[in-house]
């Protein structure tokens, strides 16, 4: 049997749906469900799609045409500023490591691992270019190459069983990599995005919501304290919910200067490099609200810490997300701590290692949008992992929005359209998406948490959906089929 470690390419560009921050056209929109990529990697099930309308073909064909599939998975939809965002993204891409490599357990405490992980890369790279070099016989000492370059080698060590390591490799000298023993699989970096629904064409502002304000200026608070859809109007919130519970809000960062915090958000890490601890986009602000802000807020006691792992344009990396765990499970309190995880790209084994590491090993519950592809939610990182919690958007009118994934991966839907939250400066905003839905769970999650000390994560998780409104959204039969029907639900 070989010993060969898995490289783990990149998902295709298999559907190209809205992943927030440009526009939706509506023509679009309904075209392009289940449309399959042009190029597929080797031994990928790709489903087959529909036939692309004409009209529809011309406009893609300039960014499938100009897409590096090898390292930029984008999931959107075809306008000029998508172009712009492949170009972003590949910027982004470009200033990072390409590759993380994960290393075998049972090699970690072997004399291969006597030296740091990023020695034994610098070790393996002087071997592989004495054996090239060797091939195409050049004296060793007549060569100018060197080992590989420290500032492109990080180590990102989660625990004392997971210990990886990024840089920047050429594709020869991960081939060599795969064939280690000590390593367990190689996987690009890949860029992962904030779940968000477009906002409107300039000069389509949209307004406040047709339903009335209610006390808790949301209806999505509303909504998930009462068992039916009733009156908006009716409501009311605990000031003091989610006491001594600290919330990691992985995003585009906190603007904690919002009188909506009352000095209960800090920013406690960035990982974007460029940019200032700060949030630019707006989406982590709205988030934030979303759990814990004084008017807009679940849980309006909860302290909020903002850990930013996507930029201005709600993009990330998967180095970003992996050094964002490293950072928190150092710091967090078991038993006191969530994260919540509005993102969602391709399917990653080293994320699902990751955050299955900080679920088991470190007791963090983690909460996950669940996308806005509009399609089966297993099918992503991170929603597809079996130790987070992922959340699904559902409407005021009880039912599943277009955007929404779904399937047997979302645990619980929880309100995603329509709603008011904080935005940068003073102002608010209003936000569809299941970036919105999943900090409504984590804000209830914040509540219980503040109550009861829930000994391991599956016990709160379990908790939630208990205790969650069973059978009351209307779905399509394809979504009824696989998905489990609980909306979620504040017990007082």
């Amino acid at each position: 049997m070989s010993n060969r470690a898995t490289i783990i390419a990149p998902s295709p560009l298999r559907f190209l749906r809205a992943y927030g921050g440009y526009e939706n056209p509506p023509h679009l929109s309904a075209s392009l469900r289940n449309v399959s990529c042009r190029e597929k990697y080797p031994d990928s099930q790709v489903p087959t799609g529909p036939i692309i309308p004409e009209h529809t073909q011309k406009e893609m064909d300039p960014i499938l045409d100009h897409t590096d599939y090898s390292f930029v998975p984008v999931f959107g939809l075809v306008s000029e500023s998508v172009y712009a965002r492949v170009n972003t993204s590949q910027s982004l891409l470009s200033s990072q490591p390409t590759y993380i490599v994960k290393l075998k357990h049972s090699y970690l405490n072997s004399t291969t691992f006597a030296t740091e992980p990023t020695n034994f890369i610098n070790q393996h790279y002087s071997i592989y270019q004495k054996s090239k070099l060797s091939a195409a016989g050049v004296n060793s000492l007549e060569s100018n190459e060197t080992d590989t370059e420290d500032d492109y080698i990080k180590p990102i060590q989660l625990n004392r069983k997971l210990s990886t390591v990024a840089g920047s490799f050429s594709p020869t000298f991960v081939s060599y990599l795969d064939k280690l023993e000590a390593v367990e699989y190689v996987e690009p970096n890949q860029i992962y995005r904030a779940t968000r629904q477009p906002s409107p064409p300039t000069g389509k502002r949209r307004g406040r919501p047709r339903f009335p304000i209610s006390p808790l200026a949301n209806w999505g608070l509303t909504r998930i304290h009462h068992r039916k859809r009733n009156d908006f109007s009716e409501g009311s919130a605990d000031p003091k919910g989610g006491s001594d519970v600290h919330v990691y809000v992985f995003d585009t960062g906190i603007n904690v200067n919002h009188t909506e915090f009352s000095g209960r958000a800090t920013m406690d890490a960035n990982f974007i490099e460029g940019e200032d601890s700060i949030d630019l986009a707006g989406h982590g602000t709205h988030v934030a609200g979303i759990v814990g802000g004084d008017t807009f807020g679940v849980a309006r006691n909860v302290k909020l810490h903002g850990i930013k792992i996507l930029d201005r344009y709600g993009d990330g990396t998967t180095i970003a997300l992996l050094k964002a765990i490293e950072h928190v499970v150092e710091i967090a309190e078991p038993g006191k701590s969530i994260i919540n995880l509005s993102l969602s790209g391709p399917r990653s084994a080293m994320i699902d290692d990751a955050l299955t590491s900080a679920v088991l090993d470190h007791n963090i519950p983690i909460f996950v949008s669940a996308g806005n592809s509009g399609d089966d939610a297993c099918q992503y990182s991170p929603s597809a992992n079996e130790y987070v919690f992922p959340v699904g958007a559902s409407s005021e009118k009880d039912s599943l929005p277009f955007f929404s994934s779904y399937g047997p991966c979302v645990k619980m839907y929880a309100p995603g359209t329509n709603i008011i939250s904080s935005w940068l400066g003073q102002d608010i905003k209003i936000q569809d998406g299941t970036s919105m839905a999943s900090p409504h769970v984590a804000g209830i999650a914040a509540l219980l948490m503040s109550r009861k000390y829930y000994g391991t994560v599956q016990e709160l998780y379990d908790t939630l959906t208990e205790v969650a409104t069973r059978d009351i959204l209307s779905m399509s039969p394809y979504q009824a089929g696989s998905s489990q029907n609980l909306l979620a639900y504040a017990p007082i």
